[in-house]
């Protein structure tokens, strides 16, 4: 009697939920994401194909699971591999979301690895694996695609499929077409090569750059800003605008893109760097947590690229600061928590940013008091680079209220210190508040 193989569609959601969409600096920041739909259950039996919300937003995630009962492929037609799993890699000080998985997810991890890397296509096998396998394989995905922000070819869907009989084996496919049904890798395998040379090109030369600072934080700072200058915001249909790819060679990107570009350079210089999934004003949104000379902070790269000019109101800011505006998913700990979370809405691994020492305003001394000091070189230093803006931290909330009226003696002060900063050469013409953070035109 021949077996027969059980097919189950799981359009993982993995960078879905941080399709956000970006508008002018200031303004609300929106997403298309959709909620991922409750935990497959499989048949023995029947194949199931149950559809999860895709990066297209296609699905209507208020109607039912839709469940098509096709018949049974026979296993004898179908070619299987079986690859070998790899070791993992070891970068210097960067954090792996691989070392915090469980024994079962990280040997489905580590095959998953070889799999990637050599874009495998048809039924894999992952062997024989325990009845949560549908949740450990989509954590050790997610795992897999935040430690390798270079594998920008990776779908955010996959197949998986089961073989009955005594010795089921678990099969998962990263390319599968069967009708309407179906998932790729977002390149061509042919094209690999070339694409990734591309890519380390980029990033080689921005390394090379940040080379020439001396200090940590300067470094950061120059990766934060080339990537703005080189990135901007697109929802364009190709879904490389989720990729480092996209961000660094095609130039488009959401937030997923910024956020994996800098992830990946700031691996490639020694500065630990890994993505955090959550909200913004609620909808799904994805950042940045640095370590720099010790300390973790919150850096969000595309909140800072407002297409024209580039900000730093979200350089380096603690915890507090960013959850002003933002909202961290909680810590998913597979060595420990024994329920999935029912929504993919999870970080795998956990980071306290308290620390300002090395946030932008405090690193410059780029503040604006009630008696209109202007601390620091800021104002002086972005003038002599030819730019028209300048931004300051306020530390009197109190000035909010001067700062937001057309004309007031505050803003006559701030003026008068203007000229005097630049032998009359500056005209205050605009300003915007974000937070605590205003910017000044001229």
């Amino acid at each position: 009697m021949k077996k027969a193989i059980a097919v189950i569609l799981c359009v993982i959601m993995v960078i879905s939920l941080c399709s956000c969409k970006k508008v002018k600096v200031f303004d609300s920041f929106l997403s298309d994401t959709s909620q991922i739909i409750d935990d497959l259950k499989a048949k023995a039996d029947d194949i199931i194909i149950k559809g999860y919300p895709a990066i297209d937003q296609s699905v209507n995630i208020e109607q039912p699971e839709q469940q098509i009962e096709n018949p049974i492929v026979n296993e004898a037609n179908q070619k299987i591999s079986t690859p070998s799993p790899s070791t993992v890699k070891e970068v210097p000080k960067q954090p792996l979301c691989y070392d915090c998985l469980n024994k079962e997810q990280s040997r489905i991890y580590r095959i998953l690895l070889t799999v990637a890397d050599e874009m495998t296509t048809g039924w894999i096998s992952l062997g024989r694996c325990k009845q949560s396998y549908v949740s450990d394989v989509s954590v050790a995905y997610r795992a897999l695609t935040n430690d390798y922000p270079e594998f920008f070819w990776l779908p955010n869907s996959y197949f998986l499929g089961n073989t009955n009989g005594h010795n089921s084996q678990v099969l998962i496919a990263f390319c599968y077409h069967n009708g309407n049904d179906n998932c790729d890798y977002l390149i061509k395998k042919e094209d690999k090569n070339q694409m990734t040379d591309e890519l380390n090109n980029v990033v080689s030369k921005i390394v090379d750059g940040a080379k020439k600072y001396e200090n940590n934080f300067e470094k950061q700072l120059y990766i934060h800003d080339t990537i703005c200058e080189i990135t901007t915001y697109n929802t364009t249909d190709s879904l490389l605008v989720y990729t480092s790819y996209g961000a660094l060679v095609s130039g488009k990107a959401v937030c997923e893109g910024y956020s994996r570009a800098m992830q990946l350079i700031c691996s490639k210089i020694g500065i630990p760097c890994a993505v955090v999934f959550g909200d913004a004003q609620g909808e799904g949104h994805m950042w940045n947590v640095v370590n720099v000379d010790g300390d973790w902070y919150h850096l969000d790269v595309t909140w800072d690229d407002s297409g024209s000019d580039i900000y730093h109101t979200y350089f380096n800011v603690c915890d507090s600061e960013i959850l002003e505006s933002h909202t961290e998913y909680d810590t998913y700990i597979p060595q420990i928590d024994e329920t999935f979370p029912k929504e993919e809405k999870y970080n795998l691994l956990s980071y306290v940013c308290d620390s300002t020492n090395l946030n932008y305003f405090t690193y410059n001394n780029a503040f604006l008091d009630k008696s209109c000091n202007l601390s620091g070189n800021t104002i002086s230093s972005e003038y002599l680079k030819g730019k028209n803006y300048a931004q300051l931290k306020i530390t009197d909330s109190s000035l909010l209220s001067e700062l937001n009226i057309t004309y007031t003696p505050y803003l006559a002060k701030l003026q008068l210190r203007l000229n005097k900063l630049s032998g009359n050469s500056i005209l205050l013409k605009s300003i915007s508040i974000t937070n605590n953070i205003v910017t000044l035109y001229w």
